[in-house]
C-alpha cells in the first residue's frame, strides 16, 4: 500500500509538472494568481489601487527631485548595452528583464510602473501569507513597501531597477511556494531563488529575513 501511494504521488507530481509546462506564461501566471489570491479579491483590488496611486507618487518624486546618476538621465531614454558585463557578474537575469521590458530601451515611466507593480504584488503575497484580511492594513503595507525611501532612491539606477524589484518578487514567491511543503511547489520555489540570484544577489538577505519572519509566524 505504501509503495502504491508513493507511485501515485510521483505520478501526480509529474502530471502537474507536465500540465504546468504546457501552459503559456500568461495562463500559468493567471492560474497561479487565481489560486493564491482567489479568496482575497477585495483585498487584491485594494492592493492594486494602492499600488497604482503610489506608482504616480514615486514617478513624480523621481521627476521632481531629478534622481539620476552618470549612468542615466531620468528625463530621457537610454539603450542598455551592458548585458554581457552583467552576465560576467553573475547577474544573467538582467539581460532578459531589460529585453522583455523594452527591448533594452530603458524608459523611465515604464520602468517605474513595472517596478512598483512587482513590489505591490510582493506586498499582496506577503499579506496573503500572513493572512492580513483588513483592507486598511493591506493598503498601509502596500503603500509603505511601494513608496519606501530605499525603493524610491533605487530609481537612480533605472537600468537596474527591474532587477531589484524582480529579485524581491522572486524571493516572495519562492518563500510562499516553499511554505506549501510539497515537492512540485518546492522545486518551482528553487527556480525563483535561482532567478533572484541571477538578478541581484544582495536580496539573499531579504530572502533570509522573510523566511525567518514566516517561520516565526508559523510557529
Amino acid at each position: 500500500m505504501a509503495k502504491e501511494e508513493k507511485n501515485d504521488n510521483k505520478t501526480n507530481i509529474f502530471s502537474k509538472l507536465a500540465s504546468f509546462i504546457k501552459k503559456s506564461p500568461d495562463e500559468a501566471l493567471g492560474d497561479f494568481l487565481k489560486e493564491s489570491m482567489g479568496e482575497y479579491k477585495k483585498l487584491t483590488i485594494t492592493g492594486i489601487i494602492t499600488t497604482i496611486v503610489m506608482t504616480f507618487v514615486c514617478y513624480f518624486y523621481e521627476m521632481i527631485y531629478g534622481l539620476g546618476c552618470p549612468d542615466l538621465l531620468c528625463e530621457g531614454l537610454r539603450y542598455y548595452r551592458n548585458a554581457d558585463y552583467a552576465t560576467s557578474q553573475a547577474r544573467w537575469m538582467i539581460r532578459y528583464l531589460n529585453t522583455i521590458a523594452g527591448k533594452n530601451v530603458v524608459i523611465p515611466a515604464l520602468t517605474v510602473t513595472l517596478y512598483c507593480a512587482m513590489i505591490g504584488l510582493s506586498a499582496l503575497l506577503i499579506c496573503h501569507m500572513m493572512k492580513i484580511d483588513k483592507p486598511l492594513y493591506v493598503c498601509l503595507l502596500t503603500a509603505a513597501m511601494v513608496s519606501f525611501p530605499v525603493i524610491s532612491h533605487q530609481f537612480a539606477y533605472l537600468y537596474m531597477a527591474l532587477a531589484y524589484s524582480f529579485s524581491f518578487l522572486s524571493v516572495t514567491i519562492g518563500i510562499m511556494l516553499a511554505r506549501k511543503r510539497k515537492v512540485l511547489p518546492f522545486i518551482i520555489s528553487v527556480l525563483f531563488f535561482l532567478m533572484m540570484m541571477g538578478s541581484y544577489q544582495s536580496y539573499v538577505g531579504a530572502a533570509a529575513a522573510l523566511a525567518v519572519v514566516m517561520l516565526l509566524y508559523d510557529a
